[in-house]
């Protein structure tokens, strides 16, 4: 849906990272398991309960994704106002003051227990060549205020509390050693790849 810029975690509270090897253990000794996709389902309405009065999108798309993709919208009000085509969300960042509102991404990969949350600004962005429409950009960006921190701090415990890890952003870019995809290409199976889904992006 929109282009976005390196996918990672911005804010971690305390706890022992795990090592880069450790990740690429669990890669490799779970990559080729048969994942129920439908496992962790009731994680929708977790999140509804955590974050109450703040929309919630399920964006999983498993075709392409190695991992559970939540929005978690910093504004009150419906997902649809929030969460709808390109066009129709071009049309409200318009309406918006300032052309813009926040968004939590959080991923639980189904490969092994690691999670990312991303705190990202959409705005509106124009293409390159002339005559072409708007388009989305998410920005990865720090918490701008107290409700942002608080949030992000209820998405970290969210995820610890169900077993994951949080994945430092300086591993997601590690070719995993010893993994190759012919979906992925040469020199493209890395970490976040394994883990997570094939780019960071926002399906439509």
């Amino acid at each position: 849906m929109g282009v976005a810029s390196r996918p990672g975690n911005l804010e971690d509270g305390p706890m022992t990272d795990p090592t880069l090897q450790n990740v690429f253990d669990d890669i490799r000794r779970n990559l080729e398991a048969v994942h129920d996709p439908s496992a962790d389902r009731n994680w929708s309405n977790d999140l509804a309960r955590d974050f109450e009065g703040y929309p919630i999108v399920d964006r999983t798309d498993f075709d392409l994704d190695r991992s559970n993709l939540f929005l978690i919208v910093i504004a009150k009000g419906s997902s649809e106002k929030f969460i709808g085509t390109i066009s129709e969300e071009i049309a409200l960042l318009h309406r918006l003051e300032g052309n813009e509102y926040y968004i939590l991404g959080l991923r639980l990969s189904v490969v092994a227990p690691y999670y990312l949350v991303r705190l990202m600004r959409r705005t509106l962005g124009d293409y390159e060549r002339p005559g072409d429409n708007e388009r989305l950009v998410d920005t990865d960006v720090l918490p701008q205020t107290d409700e942002q921190a608080e949030l992000l701090r209820r998405a970290h415990a969210f995820a610890r509390g169900r077993g994951f890890t949080s994945i430092p952003r300086e591993y997601l870019e590690h070719l995993v050693p010893g993994v190759e995809s012919e979906r992925a290409g040469p020199g493209k199976t890395t970490v976040f790849y394994c883990l997570f889904a094939d780019e960071e992006y926002l399906p439509d």
